[in-house]
């Protein structure tokens, strides 16, 4: 009721340009919450979701990574993208069942490993379903070797 009354005494004193004014102050006011509620904390969680690119990172330290393969079917517009960023390779967009893989290292999802008898999974990430699968070969044979794959 305040607001109202408000706003027909602010039409009375200052004319049409007063409820252009109010609603231009309602949308900044909306949109500082919005950006301290919504955005700083998605940022933050968004910051963290990088496990596959350490990963990525940490085979590459050892040997060449090669072309990773990308899942359409699996994809994630921010990741996919923040991927390439955080772990330069080259990056080649499949899908499964109408291509293979294009090398040994495969970003997908879950049910990858069921239907790719051998694959292993290397490491999944935070807040997305999508995982980091190793073929059969020697990378494979290599990092099992080293230890790194997560134990069960």
């Amino acid at each position: 009721m305040f607001v109202l009354i408000f706003l027909v005494a602010a039409v009375r004193r200052f004319g049409r340009v007063a409820p252009i004014a109010l609603t231009g102050l309602v949308f900044v006011v909306f949109g500082v919450k919005n950006t301290r509620d919504f955005f700083q904390p998605e940022s933050r969680n968004r910051a963290q979701e990088h496990v596959l690119a350490d990963a990525l990172n940490g085979i590459g330290a050892a040997e060449p990574l090669g072309c990773v393969a990308y899942d359409k079917t699996a994809e994630s517009f921010f990741h996919r993208w923040n991927y390439e960023y955080l772990a330069p390779s080259r990056y080649v967009v499949f899908v499964p069942g109408q291509a293979p893989p294009c090398g040994d290292l495969v970003i997908s999802d879950a049910a990858f490993g069921a239907a790719n008898r051998g694959a292993r999974a290397l490491a999944t990430e935070t807040r997305t379903p999508q995982v980091l699968w190793v073929l059969p070969g020697p990378r494979q044979d290599r990092l099992a070797a080293a230890g790194a794959f997560p134990a069960g």
